[in-house]
């Protein structure tokens, strides 16, 4: 590592010395871990204490080596790491909800086209809905005992359910 952060070094002027330029440098020649971080502090302090001849330049150097040091902390603190998982998490998710958004709207046209209804129900003897079948069935206990039987009626009465509730229950 200590020879990259030299070579580093060596290959361009002290002004154009920046912390993720030598990081960048450091990933195309080798890995390292979080662990390496007071390593690479380290050797790049050393090397650059080497090439200072002008103390504006060591000055210069010595605070690009701290910062380093600081960025490389700060990057693997617990903060960056729980945000690190939250996005990796979102983007797991992300999949998930387009599907389900797609699936709602799926539904809803289902619901607004009233076509393929298979059964009607009557609610409060006044209105008239006509459903699919397999939602109702997925959505309410009810409808899974009394779609389950043998006997399959077109048209299910129910009185004692007023018209809003059933509009509610279907949306």
């Amino acid at each position: 590592m200590e020879i990259h952060i030299g070579n580093y070094l060596d290959s361009n002027n002290y002004t154009n010395w920046s912390t993720s330029g030598l990081l960048q440098y450091l990933v195309e020649k080798e890995n390292y871990t979080t662990e390496d971080a007071t390593n690479i502090h380290n050797a790049f302090r050393c090397h650059l204490e080497k090439k200072s001849a002008d103390h504006n330049m060591f000055k210069y150097a010595r605070n690009k080596a701290e910062r380093l040091a600081r960025t490389r902390a700060r990057s693997t603190s617990p903060k960056s790491r729980i945000s690190m998982g939250q996005r990796q998490q979102d983007q797991r998710i992300q999949p998930q909800c387009q599907f389900i958004q797609t699936l709602i709207h799926d539904y809803s046209t289902l619901y607004e086209q009233k076509q393929r209804c298979d059964l009607k129900i009557r609610v409060a003897d006044t209105q008239v809905f006509e459903v699919h079948s397999m939602i109702l069935y997925a959505r309410s206990s009810f409808f899974q005992e009394v779609l389950s039987t043998n006997k399959v009626e077109y048209e299910i009465s129910i009185p004692d359910v007023s018209p809003q509730c059933f509009k509610t229950l279907l949306k």
